[in-house]
């Protein structure tokens, strides 16, 4: 979804894996049509319940986990990536336009390591697309070999 710009350098498509499984976490936002939801115990019970759905607003990374004292926010609708170095305000580009940067050598070796697993990541993922794709052109072929023999008569 989000992606260090030109300046910076960190994939966050390919993302960063966490002991959960993963680093960047998606930020929802609820959308609703204008009304509040209603409360109390008749809400579960309710015929006509309002629609409400969210949808995402941009990736977030906290390296606390990884005893880093960093935090990275990434807004779509912005295109803003912002990068907080111990709660200040470190890196901020918005729609490819550096707007703040506090050069640090801590949060710059941070993000040059975090690139480097974020890289390895990638590539491993690529990897495991390609195979998950030449395992679903076998099965097609397979299953359209069977249909062209069953319409040959062929068994």
């Amino acid at each position: 979804m989000g992606q260090v710009g030109d300046a910076g350098g960190l994939d966050l498509n390919g993302g960063v894996e966490d002991h959960d499984g993963s680093i960047l976490k998606s930020i929802p936002s609820m959308d609703m049509d204008g009304s509040t939801r209603p409360e109390g115990p008749e809400w579960g019970e309710a015929s006509d319940p309002e629609s409400f759905s969210t949808r995402s607003v941009g990736m977030h990374f906290d390296g606390l986990s990884r005893s880093m004292h960093l935090e990275i926010i990434y807004k779509d609708e912005q295109s803003e990536l912002s990068l907080y170095h111990r709660g200040s305000l470190a890196y901020r580009e918005t729609q490819g336009e550096l707007e703040c940067y506090m050069p640090s050598e801590e949060w710059e070796e941070w993000i040059s390591s975090l690139f480097k697993v974020a890289k390895k990541m990638q590539r491993k993922s690529k990897e495991e697309e390609f195979e998950a794709n030449v395992k679903r052109a076998e099965v097609a072929k397979d299953s359209w070999l069977r249909y062209i023999a069953s319409r040959w008569g062929i068994t």
